[in-house]
């Protein structure tokens, strides 16, 4: 059976929990200019969630495809949440 997730991957999906969280309240303040690429990462967000629900229900030869697929959305959200964090410093 290939590798489960880490919980480093957890523990980063857990951060970025709590960062989507922080952005959400700073867009609701201000930065309109932002939204359209807070919507791309809600998509990106909505379909890592449901990734990792599908993890226990994947076969065994779509595990690896699926993780894969994982760490990259992991990855653009790091990223994508980030830019936009850096954006609304000092709102």
């Amino acid at each position: 059976m290939p590798d489960q997730l880490t919980q480093e991957d957890h523990s980063l999906a857990e951060e970025l929990a709590q960062i989507r969280d922080e952005v959400i309240l700073k867009i609701h303040l201000g930065k309109a200019e932002m939204r359209t690429h807070w919507e791309e990462l809600e998509t990106k967000w909505t379909l890592l969630q449901s990734r990792l629900s599908s993890v226990k229900l994947a076969r065994d030869e779509t595990l690896t495809d699926l993780k894969a697929a994982i760490k990259q959305l992991l990855h653009e959200l790091t990223e994508g949440y980030a830019r936009i964090r850096e954006s609304l410093k000092g709102l």
